[in-house]
């Protein structure tokens, strides 16, 4: 029983942090997708203004984040079988009183895994395929893509503000795994927010950026001038 407990205990901190890897990665993911969208929006609009429809835009980021959530997925898996392999190698040599026999590994959790790495990669591209979408084909004539409008952006920071407070009311609650729920719903929160934010933390970081000459100049107003590639970058 004993076993049972200290093996459940393990299951839980190691399910917690698979919870926030799986998290963050979807965020990374995403931004990721959003900064290359970003850098071929010519490509893209070339590709509208040729006859391609929004929904063959869509399906070729997301075609595009299959191969990439596939490969990912596979690599990982070897690679985490590796370090399973060597874990226990360790954790035997050091007496840890684990039982004797080779890794077990069912095909139900390699299974899953690729289908976890795969959708989670496809659906994080979902919001940049459809951003994708709608870049019109004029915009192949542009050498820069028009800014988000005023009303995107408001509804953003809305639902952003409203996240955050959201996350700070559960963070007043006794049950410690909705404090922890509550932590992570904040930090959502903020990263709604960044573009927001990115321009009081560039103002303040200027004097640090003058340090740098017209390297720091030039940082600066690229960074003011666009907030949203900013808020992708500083949240990936």
């Amino acid at each position: 029983r004993m076993i049972e407990r200290q093996t459940s205990s393990t299951s839980q901190v190691l399910l917690v942090f698979a919870g926030i890897a799986l998290f963050v990665g979807i965020f990374i993911i995403a931004n990721t997708f959003t900064m290359l969208v970003a850098q071929r929006t010519r490509e893209l609009a070339l590709l509208r203004a040729v006859g391609a429809s929004r929904r063959q835009v869509t399906r070729s980021v997301l075609t595009e984040a299959f191969l990439v959530g596939l490969v990912a997925a596979v690599a990982g898996g070897v690679l985490g079988i590796g370090v399973a392999v060597l874990l226990q190698t360790l954790l035997k040599a050091g007496g840890a009183g684990l039982p004797e026999g080779p890794l077990v590994l069912a095909p139900r959790t390699v299974l899953v895994s690729l289908l976890i790495g795969v959708g989670v990669t496809m659906t994080a591209a979902w919001l940049p395929g459809r951003r994708a979408a709608k870049i019109p084909p004029v915009a192949a004539m542009n050498s820069v893509h028009a800014t988000p409008t005023v009303r995107g952006l408001v509804v953003r920071n809305t639902l952003g503000s409203l996240v955050v407070a959201l996350g700070t009311v559960l963070l007043f609650e006794d049950d410690n795994y909705v404090v922890s729920a509550g932590a992570g719903v904040v930090m959502v929160g903020v990263i709604i927010l960044t573009p927001l934010l990115s321009r009081p933390f560039v103002a303040a970081a200027e004097p640090l950026l003058r340090l740098f000459g017209v390297a720091g100049r030039l940082a600066r107003l690229n960074a003011v001038r666009n907030p949203r590639r900013t808020a992708s970058t500083a949240s990936a």
